[in-house]
Order: structure tokens, then C-alpha cells, then sequence
């Protein structure tokens, strides 16, 4: 069962609820915005620092490419097709966003990983 505008609408609603909860993650102290990272270095660690400067810019970049995957059905980007840049830059934001915002990207990353993880969801009869 294949639909597109499921595939594209759950990648477009996980990337809201990132963003969303990117913001309460730089509300909660687990990431810091741009402005003062450097006098925090020591307290965030390498995955803090890491998702305080990608997570946001992943989650907009991946609100991005759902509104581009419901327009387009087979393209290519530098020689590689749309659907696997797509999958990459989903699971880097889903990697990016477990570092950064921790158990409060759960939600999230289900809805952006919801069109690679469908097809194991379905019971079809054998």
C-alpha cells in the first residue's frame, strides 16, 4: 500500500515536531543557541555543540524536502536519485536530533522515519 501524500505529509509533521522540539531543548539547557556556545563548551559535550549548530538547520532542510517530495516522483540530485538524498538527510536528522533534544525527539523521528519504516509496519499474508 503506497501512498504519497502520507509518505510526504508524516516527513512534513515530524519536521514541525523537530523544530518544536529543538526549540524546547534550547529552552531546557540541552543545547545552546549560536550566540554562546563558546563559554559552554565544557558542559555540552561534542554531541551537544554538534546538534546546537545542525539540528535546527536539518529539521528546516527536511520540512523542505517533503514539500519538494510531493511535487516531484522521480529526480536527480549530482547523480543520485531524490528518494535516497532524502532518506540521508532523514536519518541524519533523526542521529543529529537523538544527540541534541534526547527522549524529546521520539515523536519526531517517528513521523520523519514513518515513509522508510511503512513497508515493515504492514502484516501481509503470505
Amino acid at each position: 500500500m503506497k501512498f504519497k501524500f502520507l509518505d510526504w505529509y508524516t516527513q512534513a509533521l515530524g519536521a514541525t515536531f523537530g523544530i518544536l522540539a529543538c526549540i524546547y531543548a534550547y529552552v531546557n539547557g540541552y543545547m545552546f543557541v549560536y550566540g554562546n556556545i563558546g563559554g559552554y563548551f565544557d558542559f555540552l559535550g561534542f554531541s551537544g555543540v554538534t546538534s546546537s549548530y545542525l539540528l535546527l538547520p536539518l529539521c528546516l532542510l527536511n520540512l523542505f524536502l517533503s514539500l519538494i517530495k510531493s511535487y516531484t516522483i522521480k529526480k536527480e540530485i549530482l547523480n543520485t536519485s531524490f528518494e535516497s538524498f532524502n532518506i540521508f538527510i532523514c536519518i541524519l536528522t533523526v542521529i543529529i536530533g537523538f544527540m541534541g533534544a534526547k527522549i524529546y525527539f521520539i515523536i519526531p523521528a517517528a513521523f520523519i522515519l514513518f515513509h522508510i519504516l511503512e513497508p515493515y509496519l504492514h502484516n501481509y499474508k503470505n
